[in-house]
């Protein structure tokens, strides 16, 4: 915990963890062992999320641990997995519609995880130095890899962040984590009718990008994907593609620029 100080989330997992394996010598663990954690602790739900919260803290606890010389180094299976995720790509209408009923920095961040496809939680990190407004490119970063990477802007998104209102301390939106986010998303949404999640952006990205004739490597250069075979996950069959991909279909001629493709 002190060596990798992991978000919240995920210690909040890794104290589950702790718990339910008890004083064992981490020498006497087995694969086997964080399987069995993996069903106990997050039971009835799917093996991404058994994956996500139990087997992959427990994998690198050990590996750690093999380093410190406490045990020996072995590879942890994790269970099986499909290459394509179960998350329905976000739907032109929905964003439409939530574009819609939202001003300001709700309306600005959702255009921005639609056009740019990047994480929620890394994109409330952005910074107003982050942003080459003028040459229309944003400096973004994943902290799940740690990659960095320039991702180009429509002029329509440079011009919804050029006329946002400035925030202290450099922030380009004012929520601290998702969570501060989800509180009027889902309220929202509820009252609109809709279903979805800041994660269908970034798979309505990929998808789109695919369909459009990208190939998976500029696929995960844009989604700063460690690699292909992470963004693959991410492609969902479209038979038609989108004229192109920006928040100009989204609004449309709402900012006096050019009207949307149908």
């Amino acid at each position: 915990m002190e060596f990798r100080r992991p978000r919240r989330d995920d210690e909040k997992w890794i104290e589950k963890l702790i718990k339910w394996m008890g004083r064992r010598p981490v020498g006497d663990l087995v694969g086997a062992d964080l399987i069995a954690a993996a069903h106990a602790l997050c039971p009835e739900t799917s093996n991404e999320t058994k994956n996500r919260n139990v087997i992959t803290p427990a994998s690198a606890i050990l590996h750690y641990a093999a380093e410190q010389r406490r045990c020996t180094y072995s590879r942890h299976r994790r269970l099986p997995v499909s290459r394509i995720s179960k998350r329905r790509p976000a739907q032109l209408e929905t964003m439409r519609l939530l574009l819609a009923n939202t001003e300001g920095h709700r309306q600005l961040l959702l255009a921005w995880l639609w056009e740019t496809g990047q994480r929620i939680s890394d994109s409330l990190r952005l910074m107003r130095d982050d942003l080459d407004l003028q040459a229309g490119i944003a400096r973004a970063g994943s902290s799940k890899t740690d990659e960095r990477g320039q991702i180009g802007l429509s002029p329509e998104l440079v011009a919804m962040l050029a006329s946002a209102p400035q925030l202290p301390a450099g922030r380009v939106f004012p929520w601290r984590d998702r969570h501060a986010v989800y509180r009027w998303l889902r309220p929202l949404c509820a009252r609109l009718g809709l279903s979805y999640t800041p994660h269908q952006s970034r798979h309505a990205m990929a998808t789109d990008l695919r369909a459009l004739g990208y190939d998976m490597h500029a696929i995960a250069q844009r989604g700063l994907w460690r690699d292909a075979r992470s963004a693959e996950r991410y492609v969902h069959h479209r038979s038609t593609a989108a004229p192109e991909r920006g928040v100009v279909i989204l609004l449309g001629d709402k900012l006096g620029k050019r009207g949307a493709k149908p």
